[in-house]
């Protein structure tokens, strides 16, 4: 079981890294894969989030002052913001693509589009939960805008003068949405030290 987990998170990180570096040549695999949205959700996303909600726990411990339980609190807002904004992009992303292009994707391809995209975020993420001083590394995820831009050209096959309009569009939801959930959750909570 361990060794299996293992495996996938060193597949995981090798298909981030590769979508940074290259990202023509990393959306060309996921392409190829022609994975279901529950494969993408489970083998991609899901370990994403768990990094992300355990950095964010851990990151708290090593530099909050108030304590596990707020830690705990913070690693819940990462998971609820992270997942929920994934979610709802997925969603949105299927009518973006409609609006500017008048093409129906299927659940798998928008869920492929949305969940690969979201690398950058979620690297960010786990980085900034263990660095907070190196805070000024957020406008790395503009990145995030030519990640995007390649894969809407390779799996829509939409060429490039053509997809700027949705590129920018689902850009903007993915380094928006979490900041947006992630404010409205720190609102509810007005006195905690998050």
């Amino acid at each position: 079981m361990f060794k299996k987990w293992l495996e996938n998170y060193k597949k995981v990180v090798r298909r981030a890294l590769l979508l940074l570096s290259k990202p023509e040549m990393g959306w060309r695999i996921v392409v190829d894969e022609q994975a279901s949205s529950k494969q993408v959700t489970q083998e991609y996303v899901i370990p994403f989030l768990v990094l992300c909600v355990l950095a964010e726990f851990l990151g708290y411990l090593l530099y909050g002052s108030s304590g596990v339980h707020f830690a705990v609190i913070k690693a819940l807002f990462a998971a609820i913001s992270l997942f929920g904004s994934w979610w709802l992009s997925v969603k949105i992303s299927k009518f973006l693509v409609y609006f500017f292009h008048k093409k129906e994707i299927s659940d798998a391809v928008s869920c492929t589009l949305v969940s690969y995209s979201f690398t950058v975020v979620f690297l960010l993420n786990i980085l900034l939960a263990f660095f907070p001083s190196l805070f000024f590394l957020v406008l790395v995820i503009l990145y995030t805008l030519y990640v995007v831009f390649v894969g809407v050209g390779v799996v829509l096959d939409i060429e490039a003068h053509l997809r700027g309009k949705l590129s920018v569009s689902l850009s903007l939801l993915i380094i928006l949405l979490p900041m947006v959930i992630d404010w409205v959750l720190g609102k509810m909570l007005p006195n905690a030290p998050l």
